[in-house]
C-alpha cells in the first residue's frame, strides 16, 4: 500500500483525527468534521438525472416488474437496499426485486447474473457504467436499464441511462 505523510517528522500523534485528516489533504479538519449546507450539490448537476427520473417514472407508473441488480461490496449492498426502500416507500406493494451476484465477489453485468425474462426496468447502482456489451443485449431483449454508478467511465455505453458523478461535468466542477 502507498502512501504519503505531510509534514515529515512533525506528525502529532496527540490528536489522530488531526493528522490522518491533515495526511489525506484536508487543511481545516475542524470545518471538515462540521460541514453545513454550504458543501451540498442540487441533484440537477447530474447528466441524465432527467433522463433517468422519466423512464423510472414511466415504468413505476406502469407498474412495470422492476429488478435491481446488487453488486457485492459495502457500497453495493447500501445503494441497493436504499433504491429498494425508496420503491416500497413509494408503493409498499410494487412489483421490485433483487438480483444478487452467485460470485462471492463480483460487480455489475458478469456472466453469473440471470435477468428474468418478465423485467422491465433493470436498476444497477453502484456499477454498470463500462458494461455496454451487456447492456445491449439486455436492451435487444426490450429491457430498459438505469445505472447509478460513480465509477469511472472507460467505455461509451449507449444502451443504459446512466447517471454518473464522475461523467458530469457540472458536477465534478462544484465538488472540487
Amino acid at each position: 500500500m502507498k502512501y504519503k505523510l505531510y509534514d515529515k517528522g512533525k506528525n502529532d500523534t496527540s490528536d489522530v483525527l488531526k493528522e490522518v485528516l491533515t495526511n489525506r489533504g484536508i487543511d481545516d479538519y475542524k470545518k471538515y468534521m462540521n460541514l453545513d449546507n454550504n458543501v451540498l450539490l442540487h441533484y440537477s448537476y447530474l447528466d441524465n438525472i432527467d433522463k433517468a427520473i422519466e423512464m423510472f417514472m414511466s415504468h413505476f407508473d406502469r407498474k412495470n416488474k422492476i429488478s435491481i441488480l446488487v453488486d457485492s461490496d459495502p457500497d453495493g449492498y447500501c445503494s441497493a437496499a436504499m433504491m429498494y426502500m425508496y420503491i416500497k416507500e413509494m408503493d409498499k406493494d410494487y412489483p421490485v426485486e433483487y438480483i444478487m451476484h452467485k460470485r462471492a465477489k463480483a460487480h455489475g453485468l458478469t456472466e453469473d447474473i440471470v435477468i428474468p425474462d418478465d423485467i422491465k426496468l433493470l436498476i444497477i447502482p453502484d456499477a454498470g457504467t463500462n458494461d455496454s456489451e451487456e447492456c445491449k443485449k439486455l436492451k435487444d431483449k426490450g429491457i430498459d436499464i438505469l445505472i447509478l454508478d460513480h465509477h469511472e467511465k472507460e467505455e461509451d455505453n449507449p444502451y443504459a441511462v446512466i447517471v454518473n458523478n464522475q461523467m458530469s461535468e457540472r458536477y465534478v466542477d462544484y465538488s472540487q
